[in-house]
């Protein structure tokens, strides 16, 4: 991971909660920046004095709650892709589904094991890693999005996954839409696909803080180092279509389609739920796992179907 300053907001209006936050986070060389309530929260976030990685946000706070601030961050575009993990005790469905909906990505239970927080920590910061990533490379083929009705990209590393999700995504009217679940399944191409590297192998590695060096070390390895991944984007009649394929031996995807109770509080295994929910109209997976088409109507019909 990048050696650069990672800052992070925490947000409780219980001080003892927030020292306890900022002792582990600091620990792990975390800058960290702390409020009291929502309304603070988001002056210091509007005062735009800090570029956040990630937001610790408590849910059930006077005044105004996690929640809504949670709302207004994601009716930001300039704010709206910062990770938000929100802290909680034991939360029912509806309301893991609430926060959901709102633009949590993570959930944290109060009192939280700090080696858990610290996981969940890492993959919020992973994660805004390689959106920014992919943000960066969204203009490499944008002047000719008029000109390409077929284009087929091949990669084989977790940088080169990142580039070509930035550009496929600028061939979308709404890159920014599609941004997000490109890159989640061009990474999982690589990791999960090609390198083999499984679910709970990466929560292990999140854990021990050692997931960018597995994928270098594997990317060497004989076994892995040919395998390539392909990207296709197709320009049809009333859609725009991306397909993924990549070199592993597939998975079972039926219990990623959906977020899962069993996973809301992990530090992973999101993304592919993600991707069907905000990026695409419709997302299906194909023979062993290992294909993934994503499709978005152009004809203002939106398929909120996951799969035939």
């Amino acid at each position: 991971m990048s050696d650069e300053v990672r800052t992070l907001l925490i947000v409780d209006d219980e001080p003892f909660n927030l020292d306890i936050l900022q002792e582990h986070l600091e620990d792990e060389g975390y800058a960290v920046v702390r409020a009291e309530d929502g309304q603070q929260a988001l002056d210091i976030i509007y005062s735009r004095e800090h570029d956040f990685t990630a937001i610790l946000l408590d849910r059930m706070m006077p005044n105004m709650d996690g929640i809504e601030v949670l709302k207004e961050l994601n009716s930001q575009k300039e704010f709206n892709k910062i990770p938000v993990i929100i802290q909680t005790a034991a939360a029912s469905d509806s309301d893991i589904k609430e926060g959901i909906d709102a633009g949590a990505f993570y959930y944290l239970t109060k009192p939280f094991e700090p080696e858990l927080m610290l996981s969940v920590v890492q993959s919020a910061v992973i994660d805004r890693q390689n959106m920014r990533e992919a943000e960066s490379n969204v203009s490499l083929i944008s002047d000719l999005k008029e000109n390409i009705v077929d284009i087929t990209l091949a990669f084989k590393t977790i940088s080169d996954a990142q580039k070509v999700a930035g550009s496929i995504a600028s061939l979308f009217p709404d890159p920014d839409r599609v941004m997000l679940g490109l890159s989640e399944l061009s990474i999982n191409a690589i990791e999960h696909g090609n390198l083999g590297i499984s679910y709970d192998d990466k929560s292990e590695l999140l854990t021990n803080n050692s997931w960018y060096a597995e994928i270098e070390s594997r990317l060497a390895q004989p076994e892995y180092k040919d395998k390539v991944a392909t990207i296709r984007f197709q320009r049809l009649e009333d859609e725009m279509q991306v397909t993924l394929i990549d070199q592993g031996k597939g998975f079972d995807w039926s219990g990623f389609m959906e977020f899962s109770s069993d996973r809301v509080y992990s530090s992973h295994g999101r993304g592919i739920a993600m991707a069907g929910m905000v990026s695409f109209d419709k997302l299906e997976y194909r023979g062993i796992g290992n294909e993934v088409v994503c499709t978005i109507k152009l004809n203002g019909e939106n398929d909120q179907s996951s799969t035939d």
